[in-house]
């Protein structure tokens, strides 16, 4: 009974607080925090649930053009974890910028391209999101086998001829995976 009493008193509170100050200002009061609580709100959904990216260059041609804005689902990987074939935003550290890239090799994987076939643990990727003539290159580390560390991915633009991917710069830190793309 004392709970309810001062949760009643507390609102009350706030209801003489209002009530002292002038309507006109009251007004002014209400649309100001709720403004203030409204960006707070959106802030914290766009930085934490929902995001937007814009596609830059032809690296995931031909499933994103250049130029398409894509909704980046920021939440989701935090249950579900990153899979094989999800398309994900990537932050660039050293370039201070974003890339939108898909994932191939997941933690622990051993990576090779060779013959221009991706092959994951000694089996070959299936990759039907991919026109049938793409080509994959080794780049700069050949035909070795590229063991990916306990908490990286591997991660591949579907163009495989303009895309500076894992094949350049190794696999990514779970930590620069921002969230996920649906195509």
């Amino acid at each position: 009974m004392e709970l309810q009493s001062r949760e009643v008193n507390g609102v009350n509170g706030a209801h003489r607080v209002l009530s002292r100050i002038r309507p006109e200002t009251r007004t002014g009061y209400i649309l100001l925090c709720t403004l203030l609580w409204s960006t707070i709100a959106f802030l914290l959904v766009h930085r934490f649930v929902l995001s937007t990216v814009v596609v830059e260059g032809e690296s995931m041609t031909p499933t994103l053009k250049p130029g398409d804005c894509r909704l980046v689902n920021c939440w989701l990987p935090l249950f579900r974890g990153y899979h094989r074939g999800d398309i994900v935003v990537i932050r660039d550290r050293e370039k201070a910028e974003l890339m939108v890239k898909r994932v191939v090799g997941l933690p622990s994987d051993c990576v090779q391209v060779s013959g221009g076939q991706v092959y994951i643990n000694g089996r070959p990727l299936p990759e039907a999101y991919l026109p049938s003539s793409t080509f994959t290159s080794p780049r700069k580390w050949g035909n070795h086998t590229y063991a990916i560390a306990r908490d990286c991915y591997f991660v591949l633009g579907d163009n495989r001829s303009a895309s500076e991917d894992s094949r350049s710069y190794g696999a990514v830190h779970h930590a620069d995976l921002l969230g996920l793309i649906s195509p």
